[in-house]
């Protein structure tokens, strides 16, 4: 939070020669220095983030958008801290995009654990198929014996479906961080390609806005691998 506070600083250095735009981006600025200042301190240790070449194979493919959109917004945020819209958020915002890509690997690993068991899923109701169709025939003690090998397939399968419904719910946290992430940079592009300072001021509360929403999924992510690691370890 340092840096932001020293760039909110900064502004109001600037205020009387910004005019009201200005000072309506400081107001925005403090609100999402309020969110930051409620959220549990970090580690200072510096933690590598992935780079587009550490995901470029084939078993990391999947989570390439998001690190190649962290990468474009990191370079947007660092070619325009003189930007004061920028550079009121500029840190918070990159520690929550930051803590995203973390997560999308993360979460990444998680699946594939997910999938080792999940692939079991299409047999597994074959078999049930199977032994549907022989209890539609089977008379006496065979009959009993079908039905309890059916009760237990059955069982097996529901566990399998889990599985499977559990990987559909971590393909859509990516979803929904790359969704984030492009509109993010989406945003940032039209303050930085903004004419006017009030059509600039106007996106920073959106931004601001914008952290939060990143900090959210960002924890919905760790809440998903935890919830994986608890059900099927680390395998």
């Amino acid at each position: 939070m340092g840096s932001a506070v020293l760039a909110i600083v900064g502004l109001f250095a600037l205020r009387g020669a910004a005019g009201p735009v200005i000072g309506a981006v400081l107001l925005a600025a403090a609100g999402a220095l309020a969110f930051v200042s409620l959220k549990p301190k970090v580690d200072d240790r510096r933690v590598d983030v992935p780079s587009s070449a550490d995901v470029s194979t084939p078993s990391r493919m999947r989570v390439k958008p998001i690190v190649k959109l962290r990468e474009e917004i990191v370079s947007m945020l660092e070619s325009h801290r003189a930007n004061p819209v920028i550079s009121a958020m500029s840190f918070d915002t990159r520690m929550e995009i930051d803590s995203i890509v973390l997560r999308a690997v993360e979460i990444l690993e998680a699946k594939r654990r997910i999938q080792k068991l999940a692939a079991q899923v299409f047999p597994s109701r074959a078999a049930v198929k199977a032994l549907e169709d022989k209890l539609g025939w089977a008379t006496g003690a065979a009959k009993d014996s079908v039905d309890q090998a059916l009760q237990t397939r059955r069982s097996e399968l529901e566990i399998l479906e889990d599985l499977e419904a559990e990987g559909h719910r971590l393909d859509a946290n990516l979803d929904e961080a790359e969704a984030a992430l492009a509109e993010l940079r989406s945003r940032l592009l039209k303050v930085v390609a903004s004419s006017s300072e009030q059509a600039a001021a106007e996106e920073m509360e959106p931004l601001s806005g914008m952290t939060e929403r990143l900090h959210r999924i960002s924890s919905t992510m760790e809440e998903s691998v935890e919830m994986v690691s608890t059900r099927i370890g680390n395998e």
